[in-house]
C-alpha cells in the first residue's frame, strides 16, 4: 500500500513539474564559430525546467552582440559557453607568414 501511495506522489509531482516552462534561445540557422551571431539565427522555445543553464529568451538581444566559440547547429539549445563577447577564433588563427 505504501509503494503504491509513493508512485502515485512521485507520478503527480512529475505531471506538475513538467508543466513548469521557461523560454529559451534555440538556434534557428547554423552560424559558424567566430562569427557573429544574427537575430535571424535565433528562435524562442519553451522547455521544461532541465536543470541545465540554457540561455532565457529575455538575453536575446545581447546574445546578438556576441560571437559563436563553437559551430551552433540548428535546433542547439543556446548556453552561456557556446557565446563570447570577443571574436577569439580570429588571434587563435596562425598566419603563413615568410619563414
Amino acid at each position: 500500500m505504501l509503494l503504491i501511495l509513493g508512485g502515485a506522489l512521485a507520478s503527480a509531482y512529475l505531471v506538475m513539474a513538467s508543466g513548469d516552462r521557461v523560454s529559451a534561445i534555440m538556434i534557428a540557422q547554423p552560424v559558424a564559430a567566430g562569427q557573429q551571431i544574427p537575430p535571424s539565427a535565433l528562435r524562442e522555445v519553451r522547455i521544461g525546467g532541465t536543470g541545465i543553464d540554457y540561455l532565457s529568451w529575455a538575453e536575446m538581444k545581447a546574445v546578438t552582440r556576441h560571437y559563436a566559440t563553437v559551430p551552433l547547429v540548428e535546433g542547439t539549445l543556446l548556453t552561456n559557453g557556446m557565446i563570447s563577447e570577443t571574436n577569439d577564433s580570429a588571434s587563435g588563427r596562425s598566419s603563413s607568414g615568410s619563414r
